[in-house]
């Protein structure tokens, strides 16, 4: 994926979600990641529901990239998604990268688009 790529995403609610994408220049080459990185997902309104960032805590959504091959993820508990609110909603992934030319860091918006969070019916598993 090159550049702001856009995207439709559907999550659906109270279950794990996961999300990865390898971020590439024009040649192809993956884009050096670093810390910070972060997607937003907002409500209509304006509400920010969902906060992704990279160095999360454990049990937090979290997102994880590799320094070296480009890869971005998004990882996001069943218990987050669980008190998302149904609908569409908009969201970005900005990511920060080390220009390999000037030696600069930078920061580039990497995805954005609507995240459809679908109802589930199943309220819980049956226990074993």
């Amino acid at each position: 994926m090159t550049g702001n790529a856009r995207a439709h995403i559907t999550v659906d609610q109270g279950a794990d979600f996961g999300l990865q994408l390898v971020w590439t220049d024009q040649n192809n080459q993956p884009y050096r990641v670093v810390h910070p990185c972060r997607m937003q997902v907002r409500a209509n309104t304006g509400q920010c529901i969902l906060d992704v960032v990279s160095h999360a805590s454990p049990g937090n959504p979290r997102l994880v990239y590799s320094s070296d091959g480009g890869v971005i993820q998004v990882v996001v508990s069943s218990s987050v998604t669980r008190r998302l609110p149904v609908g569409k909603h908009n969201f970005d992934l900005l990511a920060s990268y080390e220009d390999e030319v000037n030696g600069v860091r930078r920061i580039a918006k990497v995805l954005s688009g609507t995240l459809t969070v679908e109802p589930t019916l199943t309220t819980e598993l049956p226990t074993l």
